[in-house]
């Protein structure tokens, strides 16, 4: 009985590994987590663009409003009110339902102060996505224009 039991559990597991979109990086930590859920599910609607300007947009409201990031880092307020007011914000921004969402998960589960490294994990996932490094070059002359675009 016990492993019949054990035989469906690991079946069920699989099935729900299997649906997700594997990311082509690897990214730890919780924030890492959150971003290659969004990853996937991006990538399943095929959004992933539309996402990443939408999270751009979000850090940089994050960035340059105060009061948003005060309320983003407040640990004292009840998750149903943080998600009411990441709603708000979602429709005032005219951000996407996928990121409204993804914004009142992150409310809900109490990891809303988690949010800018979330954007930092995910961006990673996304350049590598299109094939971009960050290099740094070294060189014991200045590069001029052309030399910089061509790199």
């Amino acid at each position: 009985m016990a492993q019949i039991l054990k035989r469906g559990f690991s079946t069920t597991a699989a099935i729900a590994k299997a649906q997700l979109v594997k990311t082509p990086i690897q990214v730890h930590g919780i924030e890492g987590r959150y971003a290659s859920a969004l990853y996937s599910a991006g990538h399943k609607q095929n959004k992933l663009d539309q996402i990443a300007s939408d999270l751009n947009n979000v850090r940089a409201v994050y960035k340059d409003n105060k009061k948003f990031q005060e309320f983003v880092l407040d640990p004292t307020l009840k998750a149903s009110k943080k998600r009411t007011a990441i709603e708000a914000v979602s429709n005032k921004l005219g951000l996407s339902k996928e990121i409204g969402n993804f914004l009142g998960l992150l409310a809900e589960n109490g990891r809303l102060n988690k949010l800018e490294s979330v954007v930092t994990s995910f961006e990673s996932i996304m350049r590598a996505h299109r094939g971009e490094l960050f290099v740094q070059v070294t060189s014991a002359e200045e590069l001029n224009s052309s030399n910089q675009k061509a790199l």
